[in-house]
């Protein structure tokens, strides 16, 4: 670093010498100093210019990687760089955390589908259990009677899961995508039903010997996006 300073000091400004100062200064873990040195390389150059070089889209990639780290908005340099390995962990929980974890968007919420989860715990039996099933039904049941109103439920399958992970590689470098309004035939189920008739979940049981009894939900699935990305913190260098 010293001899890095010692060029700045002489008057060497050039983008490779603010990008390697950058470095330096990230691999000490001073992020705030090494968005200066990375931007000082880049801000000088429009998009354009970045993406016909390696060595510039290079230097907007470390941009991006410290900005993501740091917890500050992307712009359309940022774009031009590759994905980092803590934001693409953070980008591949937060899609764990949106299909499993239900929430009700405009009265409509997706879940996964019995027939998807059997099939699951085929492949992964020591992840995915019977107890595991259940609680995560009982745990969509939470969210529904916290909402408190009636819910149309779309059940996930594989391909509609895959159709959300393309969507989010295609927009790697925005939010998330939004979710698409459940289409009238797509609505598997309607909640709240009758405490007599099938329950929402397509155990075949009535509701009110099933997600209607009022058991509480129990602990949260070790399978879960909560587990899972404290699993990939630790993993990542965070923790």
């Amino acid at each position: 670093m010293e001899v890095i300073e010692r060029r700045i000091a002489e008057g060497d400004t050039s983008p490779l010498t603010w990008y390697w100062a950058g470095l330096v200064l990230e691999r000490r873990g001073e992020l705030v100093d090494a968005l200066v040195r990375y931007s000082q390389a880049v801000d000088h150059l429009t998009t354009e210019e970045i993406g016909r070089s390696p060595w510039t889209r290079l230097m907007a990639s470390s941009r991006r990687r410290v900005k993501w780290v740091l917890g500050l908005e992307l712009d359309g340099i940022d774009a031009i760089g590759e994905v980092g390995e803590v934001e693409e962990a953070d980008r591949y929980f937060d899609l764990l955390d949106l299909l499993r974890t239900p929430a009700v968007v405009n009265g409509q919420v997706r879940v996964w589908s019995r027939a998807e989860l059997a099939e699951a715990r085929e492949f992964r039996p020591g992840r995915i259990t019977a107890d595991s099933i259940e609680a995560y039904y009982r745990q969509v049941e939470d969210v529904l009677r916290e909402h408190g109103e009636p819910v149309a439920v779309e059940f996930w399958t594989f391909e509609l899961f895959m159709n959300r992970v393309n969507a989010l590689l295609a927009n790697h470098a925005h939010d998330l995508p939004e979710e698409e309004p459940i289409e009238d035939e797509a609505v598997g189920a309607v909640w709240p039903p009758g405490r007599n008739e099938p329950c929402w979940c397509g155990s075949a049981r009535k509701y009110k010997k099933c997600c209607g009894s009022g058991h509480p939900s129990g602990r949260p699935q070790a399978w879960g996006p909560a587990g899972l990305r404290a699993g990939a913190e630790v993993a990542v260098g965070r923790v």
